[in-house]
């Protein structure tokens, strides 16, 4: 599942102020890596995620899909969104509500209710909450390894909506192989994901 040299993370059992330090490093070669990509190769990357997604028995069984819409270096999940919307699933995305400090999910149903939040994310202006059905978790994210340990942007946002989720079904990461690591630096309030979705396939992580 990893792609490339090994990352800044590997083989670490240091202290707090370097893990975060390494952590700020891999984001920097990441994003290196991803701005590679062609635009053209990251539409079609893009699809084939979603098409695999979709193929899958996690998503089969899912009644409701917990997604996002995609930042500019992110995997765009717009096809997958579509089809669940189109298949009657619920659709629910992120908002970050109060001091920036919490993330709740709101129901998705037309590009309307979206507004634009002070971190530049379209949100739902207004939305039940997610129900306690069949669900599919699908969280963005910086890099990922094998053990779905999850490198994030640095908010602790999904770090703490993460152990709420996981009550509604898998937490499955989204990233392009290029994001793929051999180990992704983390402390000890860092979440993992239970599986990592990417153009290769969809893999439950050891």
């Amino acid at each position: 599942m990893k792609d490339g040299p090994a990352d800044p993370g590997k083989g670490l059992s240091e202290p707090a102020s370097y893990i975060t330090e390494a952590k700020s490093r891999l984001r920097g070669v990441v994003a290196e890596r991803v701005a590679a990509i062609p635009a053209e190769q990251r539409v079609a990357l893009d699809r084939e995620i979603c098409r695999r997604l979709c193929a899958s028995e996690l998503y089969r069984q899912a009644e409701q899909v917990v997604a996002y819409l995609a930042l500019n270096d992110e995997v765009s999940l717009s096809v997958l969104t579509g089809e669940a919307r189109r298949s009657g699933r619920l659709l629910f995305l992120p908002v970050v509500v109060g001091a920036g400090e919490e993330m709740v999910f709101r129901l998705y149903e037309s590009d309307a209710e979206l507004v634009r939040s002070p971190l530049g994310v379209l949100e739902p202006r207004c939305g039940d909450s997610p129900q306690r059905r069949p669900s599919l978790v699908l969280v963005p994210g910086r890099a990922f390894d094998s053990r779905g340990s999850r490198l994030g942007r640095g908010g602790g946002h999904y770090d703490k909506a993460m152990a709420a989720l996981r009550s509604f079904g898998p937490t499955v990461g989204v990233a392009y192989q290029v994001q793929i690591v051999d180990r992704v630096p983390c402390l000890d309030f860092d979440e993992r994901v239970d599986a990592v979705a990417c153009e290769n396939g969809v893999y439950w992580v050891a």
